[in-house]
């Protein structure tokens, strides 16, 4: 069996959320619920300090990128006492640029009567078992809120922030009633797997190279039920590499994969910024610039062989121009022997493992981001499209991108494959019923 990684990223956010799980929490989003929303929307839930807040990148259409979590949460959590609650995921800083987004653990606490010595008892827990043994935990009065000080030794580390609830928040929450306690909290999951995984930077956690990436062996499964946990660990089983790729695309990246660009072509029509942030100008309508970017810079650097993956969100503009957002997995091959059917192979056990045998592939010679001859479109047992393809990358997409060898790639979008895994474990053969 292959070695199986885990990324440093991915793996701290995923000891957080079993960490908090283990807690009593309510895990909510995991990475799946939207990440734009509607200019204004946000609001801190309790005093941040400046280290904690973002810069919104604005869109066309009065929407932005959002820069917390709680907010979006907070009407569907529970209104009774004791209350726990938290949510994962992706948010974005202007300030940052290119590295505009950061994942991030933003949570709820409140109860009767919490006191300073359950304060500290809690976060001592939640910190000896991310970060082990041996830390010396301290709450740092900051304005109106606490820093989270963790102290190893001569290592100074600033685990997260928290503080009182707003009363905008606490008013949405329902949680303004006499006797009650209630907190938020933010970690900053990009700052947590820096320090836990002694990364000298944080630009380090977004380096594709498979050298950078095969430090980090670990086989422990991606956390929860959820079908991209499953993508993501049967990506993993198969010997795929998960890194992170830019999150905002320049305005010739699909021009430079070879896809039209031309007035009459609306497949990549996507959603735009409303000015360009460091060059980039749009959101992804797919993933696949990103993975041949990644690709590029392996083949760069001298690897021979690499297999990457990411499961990110595309966004395209629906009725309206409301932004509409999907899971999608993206997957990209080079390697000696590698062929087009070996590859069909790999995506067929991939399908297979997620729980969707009834699949076909079918050769079509339009999707010219491919290979002519070795384009494969995803479909069902009836012959309807599935939301994906696959193939060998077209050579003027490998030219413009600094491949120097043949490479393949896989663009699956989620919810389809979600859906007909789901008809086909609920399947009761006619005969049985």
């Amino acid at each position: 069996m292959a070695t199986i990684y885990k990324h440093p990223l991915y793996a701290a956010a995923d000891s957080l959320k079993r960490t908090f799980a283990a807690f009593g929490y309510t895990l909510y989003d995991l990475g799946v619920d939207p990440e734009v929303e509607p200019t204004g929307q946000t609001y801190a839930c309790f005093s941040e300090p400046e280290a904690m807040q973002s810069s919104p990148i604005d869109l066309e259409g009065n929407y932005s990128l959002r820069t917390r979590l709680l907010p979006a949460q907070l009407p569907k959590m529970p209104r009774t006492l004791p209350l726990r609650a938290a949510v994962c995921g992706r948010i974005y800083d202007a300030k940052e640029g290119l590295n505009c987004s950061r994942i991030r653990f933003e949570g709820v606490f409140a109860d009767t009567a919490i006191s300073k010595a359950d304060l500290d008892a809690f976060w001592d827990k939640i910190v000896a078992e991310v970060l082990g043994l041996g830390n010396t935990v301290e709450l740092v009065p900051e304005g109106n809120a606490f820093r989270i000080a963790v102290r190893k030794g001569s290592d100074d580390f600033t685990f997260g922030y928290f503080g009182p609830l707003s009363w905008l928040a606490s008013s949405v929450l329902g949680t303004a009633v006499a006797g009650a306690d209630a907190y938020a909290f933010c970690i900053d999951v990009d700052d947590l797997a820096g320090y836990k995984y002694g990364l000298k930077d944080r630009v380090a956690l977004y380096d594709p190279l498979a050298s950078s990436l095969k430090q980090w062996e670990c086989d422990s499964p991606a956390y929860g039920e959820t079908f991209i946990a499953k993508v993501e660990n049967v990506m993993r089983e198969l010997g795929f590499l998960e890194f992170s790729g830019a999150k905002l695309y320049e305005e010739d990246a699909y021009v430079k994969m070879n896809m039209i660009q031309e007035a009459w072509d609306k497949n990549n029509v996507g959603v735009k910024l409303k000015e360009p942030l460091d060059g980039r100008s749009g959101l992804p309508t797919v993933l696949a610039p990103a993975l041949e970017e990644a690709l590029s810079a392996n083949f760069q650097a001298g690897e021979k062989a690499v297999r990457l993956f990411e499961v990110g969100h595309i966004f395209l503009p629906g009725p309206g121009g409301v932004p509409v957002e999907k899971m999608s997995v993206s997957a990209g091959v080079y390697e000696p022997e590698m062929d087009i059917n070996k590859f069909t192979g790999i995506a067929d056990t991939m399908l297979s493992k997620l729980g969707i045998q009834n699949h076909f592939f079918f050769p079509t010679d339009i999707a010219i981001a491919y290979n002519i001859r070795e384009t494969r479109i995803l479909l069902d047992e009836k012959m309807s499209y599935l939301g994906g393809n696959f193939g060998g990358i077209s050579q003027k997409a490998e030219a413009n991108h600094g491949i120097g060898t043949h490479a393949f790639m896989i663009q699956f979008e989620l919810p389809q494959l979600e859906a007909k895994a789901a008809e086909e474990y609920g399947f009761i053969p006619p005969e049985e019923t």
